[in-house]
């Protein structure tokens, strides 16, 4: 903040600000070179959650997300997907910048009733690759994780959202926020079967659709 000698008067000036916009870019260039080569990174994000950011302001922030993208995209010679997330559903004006859409969703009681009610759609409207990018029971504070295993010691929800968003047209299994906690409570159990019916499929050779 300028309080402190930086460049930026108010939170929202992020956005549009030459010097903080030149700084970032400088460090997304930074984390290519540093990590560009690495085969376990899956895509770049440069914010999370624009719509729950107190300042939302629609398009200074599609105008910047534009501006990253772009400049990832002739930069990254590894060819990275780029994407940013969003408080619950994407928002369509950021479509143009981003390769896939994810969904926040918490909270769901039927994770197959939720699923196929949000996402076939967002795939259709978006015409990209949807994932189930954030899920819980709830995300409320730092108990919630102990809260969670206490409830749901077989961890029979994270069972249920990734198989529900597995076949339910999504890119991949849903992304459980307590992901931290799992080998304590030897949640990875719950992957290793959806990976081996995924495997299985012949993705790239049928044409697949919801009925």
């Amino acid at each position: 903040s300028a309080a402190n000698g930086g460049p930026l008067k108010t939170p929202a000036a992020f956005w549009t600000n030459s010097a903080i916009q030149a700084e970032f870019k400088q460090r997304l260039r930074y984390a290519v070179s540093a990590y560009g080569s690495y085969t376990s990174v899956f895509s770049w994000q440069f914010y999370n959650e624009h719509n729950d950011f107190p300042h939302f302001a629609v398009s200074e922030q599609v105008a910047w997300v534009d501006s990253l993208s772009s400049m990832m995209r002739e930069f990254d010679t590894y060819g990275h997907i780029v994407h940013d997330s969003f408080g619950a559903l994407p928002l369509s004006q950021f479509n143009r910048s981003i390769d896939f859409a994810t969904v926040h969703k918490y909270g769901a009681l039927d994770f197959a009733a939720e699923a196929l009610s949000t996402l076939p759609g967002l795939q259709r409207q978006w015409g990209k690759p949807v994932f189930w990018g954030e899920t819980a029971l709830t995300a409320v504070g730092p108990n919630d994780a102990a809260i969670w295993w206490k409830e749901d010691s077989g961890s029979v929800h994270l069972h249920n959202a990734l198989w529900a968003s597995a076949v339910s047209t999504a890119a991949g299994g849903a992304m459980h926020w307590w992901w931290h906690e799992f080998d304590d409570h030897n949640a990875y159990q719950h992957f290793y079967p959806v990976r081996k019916f995924v495997d299985r499929l012949p993705l790239l050779q049928r044409r697949w659709f919801h009925m």
